[in-house]
């Protein structure tokens, strides 16, 4: 079910579904960990309902934060959390499946990447459109993790910067 809370009273609003995109005290922590400066271009890989991005934008309205996400769904509700907000300029959502470098904006249009991914058992849960999820583009123990040798992924300008929520261990910078 579709579900409307606030960042703080009379503050802004967020969108989710508590039965698939229900927030997490991840989001709320990320959102307060990674540096952020004014006029930044940040990247939310698998953004979900926006939370994350509404969250860093809160702490520094100046920013635009980019959400790429595989859930046509979950992009529906960052859209409406954008527009009850008047930041469609500034919180946008990009249809994009992560594993497909063909979707991905251009390398360099970011100064930081932040992510707070779901978790799912190897072959676990189900991909968006309810087929059986795919097993891992990497397997997690693999040197540069999912995105390859590269230590993370190339979309961040030289110098950015990324924070993510590992499991179980609260946010942390991943380079």
């Amino acid at each position: 079910m579709e579900r409307w809370d606030t960042l703080w009273d009379g503050g802004w609003t967020f969108c989710f579904d508590d039965g698939a995109f229900k927030p997490s005290t991840d989001s709320f922590l990320l959102g307060s960990f990674p540096p952020l400066r004014r006029g930044w271009r940040v990247c939310d890989l698998g953004s979900g309902t926006g939370l994350l991005g509404l969250l860093l934008l809160a702490r520094e309205p100046s920013l635009t934060v980019t959400g790429l996400e595989l859930s046509p769904a979950a992009c529906a509700l960052a859209d409406r959390t954008a527009a009850a907000n008047g930041l469609t300029d500034r919180l946008i959502t990009l249809p994009c499946d992560l594993r497909d470098r063909r979707q991905l904006p251009s390398a360099g249009r970011f100064d930081l990447a932040v992510s707070n991914p779901p978790y799912f058992p190897a072959g676990g849960g189900e991909t968006a459109g309810g087929r059986p999820r795919p097993p891992p583009a990497r397997p997690a123990g693999a040197p540069g993790g999912p995105w390859g040798g590269g230590g993370g992924p190339p979309r961040a300008r030289g110098g950015g910067r990324a924070w993510c929520t590992p499991p179980r261990r609260g946010a942390g910078r991943l380079w």
